[in-house]
């Protein structure tokens, strides 16, 4: 799996992420900088952990956290 490299002025950019937040697709992307198709992809390879609301995915900031660390 490849990323983008982020640069130090980059990662001043970056919004936080609220550990106990939780977040749409999209908003994940844009936190991850990653496109929309990385973060279901992740979610189904369960390299991101996601529960379904509706028929929308939600994730929560701990797992962001987690799957940008690689703890999962």
């Amino acid at each position: 799996m490849s990323y983008k490299k982020i640069t130090f002025e980059d990662a001043t950019q970056v919004p936080e992420i609220k550990p106990n937040a939780v977040y749409t697709v999209p908003q994940t992307a844009q936190l991850m900088q990653v496109e929309k198709r990385t973060v279901y992809r992740m979610i189904e390879e369960k390299q991101l952990i996601a529960f379904l609301h509706g028929n929308t995915h939600r994730i929560v900031g701990n797992a962001i956290l987690a799957a940008l660390l690689g703890t999962i």
